[in-house]
């Protein structure tokens, strides 16, 4: 089960007062996410908007500020679990404006304080706060209008259901079908349903007569009739086969009842991605945090007085200046560092989406053929590849790289690296492509980087930097298996293409190298 919640959206009007926006509408979202904090804390009443409060075992955190049109609010709270004080939930809320929307995120966490391996038996469940604000706010997610009422699809408007929002290339949320019987039951309850997945997913309640419509225009394989539970991902195209769109049908459904709406939600959360809507409120955060910077140095230095200043000072007062424009500079990296980190889930989440999309995220797809010679370990791998693939140069460094290595699912790496002389046949032959390498190579479930950022290349490089005879190659492009800082559950490739040798130069199979989040 997953152990965090993470949701992200815009909030773009207020219903009861439609004409706020910005400042005024964020500060209407942070008393709607306050007084629903401090109805729950147990600890000392915040007399204050910004400070910490401790009391009853209990924590919160408030802080805001706002300058020049932006603003943002954070309010964190974190209390021991009601059955197990060994555990303990942290809940946070973010929110922040630059315009006339509020973009907000909010995390549930499970923390267990104990050094001991237990079974899990606190699943992390959506806050109430989420289904509120999706009704107290106009809420859209990537331009898509967010609900707590389940879709209506009859006989009427199935036809426009199917095309516009199950086929719609641009949805971004999942579709939770829920089919009528003859006699107008469902497996789950559709508004219970809807509510526990605010903004994770969409619940549409199919007629008897719409299924027969649905299935026309989806097909056999993908109807939904009958009282059962389907869902339709992102991307939806009637040739899809049925297994990526899971289906229950209504007595499995209803057996599994309240563990099937659990399920969903939990499979729901692992897919959503975990930064959604961080980037926006962090830079708001960091430019009103430089701006007031500034203004006090300005303002300071226009002091009457500060040409008066005893010369001895002076130099104490320069430093302090110097270590908060260091201070700033670091801030600087800490973006880099989450832009380069967002970039890289972002593109490994798209591979699993396209590739492996089911009730819960599959592994690679990729698998060694039958007749090819078993591979245990990533020195067995590199072995064996040296042997059986002519169009790979595997390097000393790559040996080296590769018995060091406790990745555990080497047979990954090796189909991988099979897919790979395969294309090198390709491009030796002079045959073209039909799509960009990386296309070729994701088609295929292998996860192919073009190269690193410039900070890391800049910081980094010597460690891309192979021997190959008497001098060094530095390599940027790299496959990727995993993005865990574990080495048994991450692995890279680090090669390049010799077009005059027509072969895949590899210089590391192993750990993933140092970057800027090591």
């Amino acid at each position: 089960m997953a152990d965090r919640y993470t949701i992200g959206f815009s909030i773009l009007s207020d219903r009861a007062n439609p004409e706020l926006t910005g400042l005024r509408l964020l500060d209407s979202v942070r008393e709607a996410v306050h007084d629903w904090t401090k109805d729950r804390f147990r600890g000392p009443m915040p007399t204050e908007r910004t400070g910490q409060w401790i009391g009853n075992g209990e924590s919160l955190n408030l802080q805001d500020d706002a300058l020049d049109g932006a603003g943002y609010f954070v309010a964190e709270w974190e209390h021991p679990d009601r059955d197990d004080s060994e555990y303990r939930w942290r809940v946070s809320s973010q929110a922040s404006t630059e315009g006339e929307s509020v973009t907000f995120r909010a995390n549930v966490q499970m923390i267990d304080s104990r050094m001991a391996i237990t079974p899990d038996r606190h699943p992390v469940d959506r806050p109430r706060l989420i289904p509120d604000l999706i009704e107290r706010f106009e809420c859209q997610l990537d331009g898509h209008p967010l609900s707590v009422v389940p879709a209506q699809v009859t006989i009427s408007n199935v036809t426009r259901f199917v095309k516009d929002v199950v086929l719609s290339h641009e949805r971004r949320l999942p579709i939770i079908a829920l089919s009528q019987t003859d006699d107008g039951r469902t497996a789950l309850n559709s508004r219970v349903l809807q509510n526990r997945l605010a903004g994770l997913a969409t619940v549409a309640v199919l007629e008897p007569p719409a299924t027969w419509e649905l299935t026309d225009l989806l097909g056999r394989h993908l109807a939904c009739f009958g009282g059962a539970v389907r869902i339709y991902w992102p991307g939806c195209s009637p040739e899809d086969p049925s297994y990526r769109h899971r289906r229950w049908l209504f007595e499995h459904a209803q057996l599994l009842d309240r563990r099937l709406s659990g399920t969903l939600l939990h499979v729901l959360i692992t897919q959503f991605p975990r930064y959604a809507g961080q980037s926006e409120i962090e830079q708001v955060v960091l430019d009103i945090r430089r701006s007031r910077l500034h203004k006090l140095d300005t303002e300071f230095r226009a002091l009457p007085s500060y040409s008066q200043i005893p010369p001895e000072i002076v130099p104490h007062i320069d430093a302090a200046l110097s270590r908060r424009d260091e201070t700033i500079e670091e801030l600087r990296f800490e973006i880099e560092v989450r832009d380069e980190r967002i970039q890289e889930q972002a593109e490994e989440l798209e591979t699993h989406r396209r590739n492996y999309r089911d009730t819960s995220m599959q592994t690679d797809s990729s698998a060694v053929d039958e007749e090819d010679e078993e591979v245990d370990s990533m020195g067995a791998v590199v072995l064996s590849a040296a042997d059986r693939f002519p169009r790979l140069r595997l390097l000393p460094s790559a040996f080296i790289s590769a018995e060091k290595s406790p990745y555990e699912q080497p047979d990954r790496v090796y189909a991988a690296l099979s897919i790979l002389n395969e294309l090198g046949m390709i491009l030796a032959s002079g045959q073209t492509l039909g799509s960009s390498l990386p296309d070729y190579l994701r088609e295929r479930g292998v996860d192919y980087v073009g190269g690193e950022s410039q900070t890391t290349s800049g910081r980094f490089g010597e460690e891309r930097r192979f021997l190959d005879g008497d001098s060094h190659r530095a390599m940027t492009a790299h496959l990727r298996f995993g993005t865990s800082g574990d080495p048994r559950h991450c692995a890279r490739v680090y090669l390049e293409w010799d077009d005059d040798a027509k072969e895949w130069i590899i210089g590391h199979v192993g750990r993933h190298l140092t970057n800027t989040r090591s």
